[in-house]
């Protein structure tokens, strides 16, 4: 009886002993076969341009490119904390108005050199044509024209003459409705070297233009922005950008909206002022589109310290 117990006891072991090893080799087989994903990011790459930078013989996106300019790349916006920086002034700081345009007459300024050439990360082309000063006001136009195999033609221009380090930028406008559509003033380096830097002192991809980013593409890659609320397509506003060593304030209507310390960069840039569309961050535009950015003065300011 004793004997016939160890026997079967022997039986349950040697089972268990089996049924354990098929378990290891099976758990073995899953881990070594298991198809493993490697995660990427998809973004936008300085190669096209940040919303991109341009040429007038012709932007983490692109504009066009004047003759030696590069064209300014415009990465999606984001919001992060920006941290304190070393060397960072003050909102007191002493300005001299150096130009100043009230656009009369019936032409641009010879301070102006429009924009021409494809905006490679979306679905427009920049065209001398869709800039016009009339009735007193800069008018940057888009509207639904295929030109060299873009769907849509929209303008720009920049102040390249102007170019400088630090210094303040007030525009007094009104955006356009619609959607695919994103208006925008920006800063861009002076430089060879694509995608330094960038600052948007504002732009709307919003279709209801209820809301405006302000942003600072650094050239260690961080993006730092601010937003603000209002109705910007249904009356004029005034965007000012202060630019001082280690630090960017964006106001509206002279109100303060927030300031950026991260990564302010420290070289020569100039500004301009356009309409893209059709990219990553705006979307396409209705197929109807046909709209403008109206402006009705632009003040640019040395910075004095």
């Amino acid at each position: 009886m004793q004997r016939k117990y160890w026997s079967r006891l022997l039986i349950f072991a040697m089972i268990l002993l089996i049924a354990a090893g098929a378990t290891t080799a099976l758990l073995k087989f899953m881990v070594t076969n298991t198809k493993t994903d490697s995660l990427h990011t998809v973004g936008m790459t300085p190669s096209s341009t940040s919303h991109a930078p341009l040429s007038s013989n012709g932007m983490k996106m692109q504009f066009p490119s004047l003759p030696t300019m590069p064209v300014p790349v415009r990465p999606s916006p984001t919001t992060r904390t920006s941290p304190a920086s070393a060397h960072v002034s003050t909102g007191d700081a002493n300005w001299t108005l150096i130009y100043s345009d009230d656009f009369n007459g019936n032409r641009l300024s010879s301070t102006w050199d429009t924009y021409n050439g494809p905006y490679t990360g979306g679905q427009s082309y920049y065209s001398p044509q869709e800039v016009r000063v009339q009735n007193g006001m800069l008018r940057i136009a888009i509207e639904r024209k295929t030109t060299h195999g873009k769907p849509y033609t929209s303008g720009g221009l920049a102040a390249f003459g102007l170019a400088q380090t630090y210094g303040k930028y007030e525009v007094r406008t009104m955006l356009p409705l619609g959607k695919g559509l994103d208006p925008y003033a920006i800063l861009w380096p002076k430089t060879t070297a694509p995608n330094a830097a960038q600052v948007d002192i504002f732009e709307s991809p919003s279709p209801t233009k209820n809301q405006v980013l302000f942003t600072n593409h650094g050239i260690d890659g961080s993006s730092t922005g601010l937003t603000a609320s209002g109705s910007f397509a249904t009356a004029f506003h005034v965007f000012t950008c202060e630019w001082t060593p280690g630090l960017l304030r964006f106001l509206v209507d002279g109100v303060l909206q927030g300031t950026v310390t991260r990564s302010v960069f420290t070289r020569p840039m100039w500004f301009g002022l356009a309409i893209s569309s059709g990219d990553a961050l705006t979307g396409l535009p209705d197929s109807a589109t046909s709209a403008s950015m109206e402006v009705d003065w632009v003040h640019i300011y040395k910075y004095n310290g």
